[in-house]
Order: C-alpha cells, then sequence, then structure tokens
C-alpha cells in the first residue's frame, strides 16, 4: 500500500509539480487547493504526511497545524513558507509541525523531508509491513525528527554497508544498541548474526572466555570445548557494548583479533580465521581514557573508523512528542490499555525535565504513566518526576521561563515577551562565551543556522562588536 501525501496549496502550478514529482517517487498524492478542503481530506483519508502551504485563502497553515494536531496529533505537517515569513515558520515548529521549508526549494529537498517525516510516520504508528521487518528492528525506539537524529539517520545509510568498524559514543540510555543493531540489519551484504556482549558485565577472566571461547580442560570446570562470541559472530556483527570497561590485557588481545582477523581459543594451539564487523560503544570521554593511559591508542584507531555521537535527550527535547507518541502506542498494546493522548500540562513538564537517564528514563515514566491512568489519556499526577536542579547549574534564562507563573490574563503576551527576552540573553551569553565567532558558528554553538540567527540579531538590535 502506498503512503498517501496531502498537498494543501492554494497555486495550482504548484500543486501539479509536487503532484508529478511525488507520484514518480510512488507516494499516492491528495491535493487540496485551501486550509479548508484540505483539513476535510486529511479527516477522511489516511494520510502519511502533509505539506502546507503557510499563506492561503480561507485558512492559513498555521490554522490548519492546529486543527490537524486537534484530532491526530502523529500526523507530520511540513510547512511551505516565504523567507520573509521565517519567524511564523519557525513558531509552527514550536505548536508542532514536524519540518518548514522556505520557497523557492528544490523539490528533492522537500521529497527527503517528505520521506523522512513518513518513515518516522510509519514507525510511530506501527505500520511497518513485513517486507520492511528489518526497518522496524532497526530503528524502533530511534524516534526523532531534531537535526542530530537526521544526521545519524544519514550516516546509518552511508555506513551499514560497508564493513567498516564503528564507535558509538554516548551518556547511558541514549540508545547505543539500537545504532549497533541498526547498522546490522541494515546491511544486506551482512548474512552472520549480531552478536552482543557488555564488557562491563563480566570479570576479566570470564569476559576473556566468552570472547575466545576455550578447549575441554583448559582451565578447572571447562568439561567440554566451547566457541567464543568471535566465533558465533563470523560473517556478522560483535557488539562490544561499554569497550572502556575492558582491562588492558583483554585490549591487547581484542587489537590482534582486529588486525589479524584471528582469534585462539583459551587453551588451544591453533587459531581461527573469522570474519566480523566491530561495533563499540562507550558512556566514557574516550580521549581522556587514552590520555590517562586506561585505553589503547591503537585500539581507538582500529574501533574509530566511523563515529556516531548520540546526544542526550536534554539537547534534542523537539524529539520528545514524538518519542512520546511512540512509546504510548508500544505500551498500550503491552499493557492492554487504549490511552489516547497526552495532557498538554503533563507534556509541558516532559519537556522541561532534563533526563538524566535519557530516552530509557522517558519511557519508563510512560510506561508507569499508563499503568497508573484512570482515563484515556495521561495527566500531570500519572507522571514521576523531580524537578530538582543540581546546585552547579547557573540560574539561566531558560530555568527562570521554568519557573515562572504565568497569570491567564494577558498571558500570551508576557509569553511573548519573556521568550524574546530569553533569546535574546541566550544570543548575547552565546557571543560572550566566544569572542570572534563567524555568525555560521555561533549559529552552531546554539543549535540553529545562520539565517535564523542573523534574523535575531536584527530582531533585538544586537551588535557582536559591542558585546
Amino acid at each position: 500500500m502506498k503512503d498517501k501525501i496531502l498537498i494543501i496549496e492554494d497555486e495550482k502550478k504548484m500543486r501539479e509539480v509536487l503532484q508529478l514529482y511525488l507520484e514518480k517517487k510512488n507516494y499516492e498524492v491528495l491535493l487540496a487547493e485551501d486550509g479548508v478542503k484540505g483539513l476535510e481530506m486529511a479527516k477522511k483519508n489516511d494520510v502519511s504526511c502533509i505539506v502546507t502551504d503557510l499563506k492561503m485563502p480561507k485558512m492559513n497553515g498555521i490554522d490548519v497545524l492546529k486543527h490537524i494536531k486537534d484530532f491526530n496529533n502523529d500526523i507530520p505537517v511540513i510547512i511551505i513558507t516565504a523567507f520573509g515569513t521565517i519567524d511564523t515558520a519557525i513558531q509552527s515548529i514550536k505548536i508542532g509541525a514536524y519540518d518548514y521549508i522556505t520557497k523557492p526549494f528544490d523539490v528533492k529537498e522537500l521529497n527527503k523531508l517528505i520521506d523522512n517525516a513518513v518513515k518516522m510516520y510509519n514507525l510511530i504508528v506501527d505500520r511497518i509491513g513485513d517486507k520492511d521487518e528489518v526497518l522496524r528492528r532497526n530503528f524502533a525506539g530511534i524516534v526523532g525528527k531534531s537535526r542530530e537524529i537526521r544526521e545519524i539517520f544519514d550516516l546509518i545509510d552511508r555506513v551499514a554497508g560497508t564493513p567498516a568498524n564503528v564507535l558509538v559514543l554516548g551518556e547511558s540510555g541514549t540508545g547505543k544498541e539500537l545504532i549497533g543493531r541498526a547498522l546490522h540489519f541494515s546491511n544486506e551484504k551482512q548474512k552472520g548474526p549480531f552478536i552482543m556482549i557488555n564488557c562491563a558485565a563480566l570479570p576479566d577472566e570470564l569476559l576473556e572466555s566468552e570472547l575466545f571461547g576455550y578447549e575441554k580442560a583448559a582451565f578447572t570446570g571447562a568439561t567440554q570445548s566451547k566457541p567464543g562470541l568471535f566465533e558465533l559472530a563470523d560473517n556478522g556483527t560483535l557488539f562490544l557494548d561499554e569497550i572502556a570497561e575492558m582491562t588492558p590485557r583483554l585490549q591487547a588481545k581484542l587489537l590482534r583479533a582486529i588486525q589479524e582477523k584471528e582469534i585462539r581459543r583459551v587453551g588451544a594451539t591453533q587459531t581461527k580465521k573469522i570474519v566480523v564487523r566491530y561495533i563499540a560503544t562507550t558512556n566514557r570521554d574516550i580521549e581522556k581514557e587514552i590520555e590517562k593511559g586506561n585505553f589503547r591508542q591503537d585500539l581507538f584507531f582500529r574501533l574509530n573508523v566511523v563515529t556516531i555521537k548520540l546526544p542526550p535527550l536534554r539537547d534534542r527535547k523537539e524529539d520528545i512528542p514524538l518519542l512520546v507518541s511512540y512509546f504510548i502506542r508500544i505500551y498500550n498494546k503491552l499493557i492492554g490499555k487504549e490511552i489516547k493522548r497526552i495532557n498538554p500540562n503533563a507534556m509541558a513538564y516532559l519537556l522541561n525535565y532534563d533526563y538524566p537517564g535519557n530516552v530509557r528514563e522517558l519511557e519508563n515514566m510512560i510506561e508507569r504513566a499508563i499503568v497508573l491512568s484512570q482515563t484515556d489519556e495521561i495527566n500531570t499526577e500519572d507522571l514521576s518526576i523531580s524537578f530538582s536542579r543540581n546546585n552547579d547549574i547557573e540560574e539561566s534564562p531558560e530555568w527562570i521561563f521554568r519557573k515562572l507563573q504565568v497569570p491567564v490574563k494577558n498571558g500570551f503576551q508576557m509569553l511573548t515577551e519573556l521568550y524574546d527576552n530569553c533569546e535574546k540573553e541566550m544570543i548575547e551569553k552565546a557571543i560572550k562565551i566566544n569572542p570572534g565567532f563567524s555568525n555560521t558558528e555561533i549559529a552552531d554553538y546554539l543549535g540553529t543556522n545562520r539565517r535564523i540567527l542573523e534574523l535575531r540579531l536584527k530582531k533585538f538590535n544586537i551588535n557582536k562588536v559591542d558585546i
């Protein structure tokens, strides 16, 4: 079954161009010339993505987005906007748009956005077909629309079909194992199994025998020969979780196995050839471990052919609504509940939490909330979140914004002023911290792009020289 894309655009020529291009990409395309008709079509059809112009008669793109989010929060919406209305497009992201694209645009760029949005939507609503079972196994839990996650998806696509070793870095709970599985199962050339071991979970001698195997009578209790994980992973992937916990002695043996492509069981005299792809992970600062002498630099070079750095969840909070939708669907099935939504106040709490346990902690929160909920929605009382903060975190504008109680009367005006003040102070602080940075470098530091930064500099009358 083809995925349906709904195009809401008042310009007939643009509608026809997009329809022609997307149909060639094997999408079924629905067309609407205004927001009112677009909403009617969205409610009557099972669409996987909606692309809407921002400025239209009868109903603009922002209002279309709000109505769509009211009846189906999961459908990704992409906003088409002119450069002069970028501020409004950015506001649409805050409301819940998947992304925006500015006119004039390359249809290939829009197609890539649509492809990513459809893939994410199908994962969230569990609509992956049998022929794409690999995709289900690969990306279950790796859900997001943030720039960081998209870059990781692109890197996986480029690396998966190669035999290159990969080092995955990130805090506990960020999903390093999921990245390893994605790399393995996306490689159609790799016929062997995906074998995983946690290097921190076993003492040195036991880890060695698990990895290399042993011959009968090699040590007390070795009543029969046993192949190690290297042999079991032959022509497949060996996933070495928390590699930095491995002792120097075992690091040396691992290095030889990688270099020589052969291993020798404990107690054996003969070696065995192996063809294995290695994916290693650590939550430590590996370069500092090398400086301290705790990790071999030559082993690091062998494993670090490609590096994938997973950001903590607190640095990609725009992914939280998608993750919440995904986990609600997963645990509705497992627990036998029918939770339909999450209360906006509860979502605000989730967006304001820093997640020391990362995605794993968010998943546990949603599971617990579904168990505790007595209605068809998750409320704040169903969540167990402590908003205590570390003493060494400064009183930043972001934290002040969280603590403020905004009155209902004239609330929107006050929120706008607070947001502008917070944004202005963050930009000035970024410039002060990074003297001499170009606009592009400052934009990267803030997690935005140069165009948006320069619009803000003009809006707030900020002169970098004066800071």
